[in-house]
């Protein structure tokens, strides 16, 4: 009851939430029309080292992926895919490479299964499975929204420091986190960070969300690198 006087008296608050609903429901629209049914229902279940399914609205992605310049030659994946937001997204767009999405949650992984049937195999394609026990050396641009807990996320970059032999970009999502483990490291640069949280005047997030991009140079690589 409090939190709904407190709403009652802050008009902020009311445009918040209600315009985060409304983009709530395109991202839902937007779903049925690639996917058959929504994916934006959130899933609190989460694995070991692992967080809960959380689905980036459509506008956002659009917004990360503004300056993408992607060719046929790029492999992409999801890792930690859900029920697979970023995989209709990709398709949708009409991404030129090969698709990939990796979940171990049998359950979420099931329901991307279940819309993926819609599109042909050699497109696209959902590992379920652990993440740490996947090669990494075929994609070239590796997208993550926080599907790790911090000593986890750690954990993968350090296996794909040891797997890469090639240059990668890296999609970093919800990067306030643990995006400041790759500041310092060698072989990462940062391309770019941006902060989104508004769109068209709506709320895409209940709070500002920040974003970025890094491009990691394997040391084999570092003096022929030529950024795609």
């Amino acid at each position: 009851m409090n939190k709904i006087i407190k709403a009652i008296k802050n008009p902020r608050i009311i445009y918040q939430r209600l315009t985060y609903q409304i983009v709530r429901l395109y991202d839902a629209i937007r779903d049925r029309s690639i996917c058959g049914f929504s994916l934006a229902k959130k899933d609190a279940t989460s694995v070991e080292g692992g967080t809960s399914y959380s689905a980036t609205c459509y506008w956002t992605l659009d917004e990360i992926f503004s300056d993408a310049d992607f060719t046929a030659d790029d492999s992409f994946v999801d890792v930690g895919c859900g029920k697979g937001r970023l995989l209709a997204y990709m398709l949708s767009r009409k991404f030129p490479g090969r698709i990939t999405g990796i979940e171990m949650n049998p359950t979420t992984a099931a329901v991307a299964r279940k819309w993926l049937q819609r599109f042909p195999q050699n497109k696209v394609r959902l590992i379920e499975g652990d993440a740490f026990s996947q090669q990494y050396d075929e994609y070239t641009v590796i997208y993550l929204f926080r599907p790790f807990e911090t000593d986890y996320f750690m954990r993968f970059i350090q296996l794909l420091e040891q797997q890469l032999t090639h240059p990668v970009k890296l999609y970093y999502m919800t990067d306030q986190i643990n995006g400041y483990y790759l500041k310092e490291r060698e072989g990462w640069k940062l391309v770019f960070r941006r902060t989104c949280y508004r769109k068209y005047g709506l709320c895409m997030w209940s709070c500002p969300q920040k974003y970025s991009m890094w491009l990691y140079t394997p040391k084999c690589q570092a003096p022929s690198l030529k950024e795609k």
